[in-house]
């Protein structure tokens, strides 16, 4: 099942040859030689990417970024309603890097390589002690299946209190051109639903990728939810 959490690691199979050594003359035909403006790059891709969503007028934004080098990060913007959720995902890039398409160098100057958009319906339901939530239990080793333990006590502890269902209604896709793609936003309406575990603070937002079983009536993680997991701030939103 896709999370939107794992957009950032499928964004970066385009760019496994990079390189940071410097060119000594650009070998980027279709680069414009104009100097750059003076407004500030990252705004204008975020601006680009907010208007493939609409409005966001009484949402709650959360901020996400990974940062993997000086000259390369992934940021999000996360916005949250009731019943409604938006999200945006650009990766930058600023600096010299082998395209391993062409095998040719570009300069990029604060330039987003690849943008992700999607709107979605937003359920949330609020965990009790008699909610199924479960996870694997690798402990028993003499079964031919994984036996599952529930965990739902163990995460309301930890904070978790809340399930999250969201039907993503509309995505929007879009990679630059130095990058052999269309530099055009595609629009889809893939209609699908995915889960997550939630834990929200005041200034934080954990969100764990789960699913549903609609046979047993029940929630099940997709590994054990040991520390690793849940104090990975890459699954953390803040304010």
């Amino acid at each position: 099942m896709k999370s939107i959490f794992q957009i950032t690691l499928l964004s970066l199979v385009f760019f496994t040859g990079a390189c940071s050594t410097k060119p000594t003359t650009p070998e980027d035909p279709l680069k414009d030689s104009t100097p750059t403006t003076p407004e500030d790059p990252p705004a204008r891709i975020f601006q680009n990417a907010l208007e493939q969503i609409g409005s966001t007028e009484g949402f709650t934004q959360w901020n996400r970024e990974e940062k993997f080098s000086a000259e390369h990060s992934i940021k999000e913007q996360l916005f949250l309603s009731e019943n409604s959720l938006k999200k945006i995902n650009v990766q930058v890039y600023n600096g010299w890097y082998l395209n391993p398409i062409t095998g040719k160098y570009f300069m990029y100057e604060n330039e987003a390589l690849t943008q992700y958009a999607l709107e979605g319906d937003l359920v949330i339901t609020v965990i009790t002690n008699d909610f199924n939530l479960t996870e694997p239990d690798y402990s028993i080793t003499d079964t031919p299946e994984i036996v599952r333990v529930n965990i739902s006590k163990k995460m309301l502890a930890k904070g978790f209190t809340e399930i999250y269902k969201v039907t993503t209604t509309v995505e929007n896709n879009w990679t630059s051109t130095k990058l052999s793609g269309s530099g055009l936003w595609e629009k889809s309406t893939p209609n699908t639903t995915e889960y997550y575990l939630v834990k929200r603070r005041a200034r934080t937002l954990q969100m764990i990728a789960i699913y549903y079983d609609e046979t047993l009536d029940e929630y099940g993680t997709y590994g054990v939810l040991d520390e690793n997991v849940l104090n990975n701030i890459l699954l953390s939103y803040t304010l």
